[in-house]
């Protein structure tokens, strides 16, 4: 018959367990994050697409949007990464650390699908249209 674990067993196991989840949902935070700012980095070279080849078709609001919010958007890309790494730091309680991190992670995807949708639609458009002939 195996001992039972003893008190200090069981906070160490906890302890382990807590630090691997919140590596785990900060890598995560991580990927949401690269794509946040290489989409962040890039709404210029977009933006000059856009000057050359969409000179007569009106742009949605979103891209100008993005455009104009381009610093926002390099600043939310950077600092919500270290919003998260803070929060897996310095949160005592697992829950906290896990709230903090994912609600990073979610604005990053948010801002990652906002800026990928906008960047690129009018470019699918352009595609379109040279397929179609116009």
């Amino acid at each position: 018959m195996r001992p039972s674990p003893s008190a200090g067993d069981l906070a160490n196991e906890v302890r382990a367990l807590d630090r691997a989840v919140r590596v785990g949902f900060l890598v995560f935070t991580g990927l949401c994050s690269y794509f946040a700012i290489r989409l962040s980095l890039s709404i210029d070279d977009f933006a000059r697409i856009f000057a050359d080849m969409l000179a007569g078709p009106p742009l949605g609001i979103g891209i100008h949007v993005a455009i104009a919010g381009k610093p926002v958007w390099i600043a939310l890309s950077f600092l919500l990464p270290a919003f998260a790494l803070a929060f897996a730091v310095k949160a005592r309680r697992a829950s906290t650390a896990m709230y903090g991190i994912s609600l990073s992670a979610a604005l990053l995807l948010v801002q990652s699908i906002f800026l990928w949708t906008v960047l690129t639609a009018p470019i699918a458009g352009i595609l379109s249209g040279l397929s179609s002939g116009h």
